[in-house]
């Protein structure tokens, strides 16, 4: 088995399409191809699904929800996502706790999401923080924007309103970059 990752994130893929109604759900299946259309229709939050099939799903549904954002499609896509999973006491409980915590959660809990790669949170200065990604070079283009746009939403719950998050790539060590 490759690199993949759990299908937790087809649950929010398939409740946006789903919304949409069904003729806009009909038109995005009918443009799946068959592994796409089997990881669809059948993964669950637990199951493990290629990361090139669930990056192609994301890359599919990002610009099929927001047409019109273009390449920052797939940001809003993992900033929506994160927003959809977290609710209820989770939600309040992010306004009482540190955004270093939060990203150290992520780095944390990478594991239980993907089975490649190894995360690790750093400090830069007292209001910027790194989550770096080593041992992940096959981590596709938008699955490099959704997380930044899951980082994005975690600023936005716990009200930094003024935050940046920044995507590198130097040599196979992906780097978001988290100001505040």
């Amino acid at each position: 088995m490759g690199s993949c990752a759990k299908g937790s994130g087809l649950l929010y893929l398939r409740s946006e399409i789903k919304k949409r109604g069904d003729l806009f759900a009909n038109s995005f299946h009918d443009n799946l191809n068959s592994e796409e259309k089997d990881a669809y229709d059948k993964a669950l939050a637990f199951t493990w699904v290629s990361i090139e099939i669930v990056g192609s799903l994301f890359e599919k549904a990002a610009l099929a929800l927001f047409p019109e954002d273009g390449e920052i499609a797939f940001r809003k896509f993992g900033k929506e996502s994160m927003k959809h999973d977290i609710k209820g006491i989770y939600r309040v409980a992010m306004h009482f706790t540190s955004v270093n915590y939060l990203i150290e959660q992520v780095a944390r809990t990478w594991g239980m999401y993907f089975n490649a790669g190894r995360a690790s949170m750093e400090k830069i200065d007292d209001n910027i923080l790194a989550l770096i990604l080593k041992e992940f070079p096959d981590l596709p283009k938008v699955h490099q924007e959704t997380i930044a746009g899951t980082l994005e939403a975690i600023m936005e719950m716990v009200n930094k309103k003024n935050s940046k998050v920044t995507y590198s790539l130097e040599g196979n060590v992906h780097k978001w970059i988290v100001a505040w």
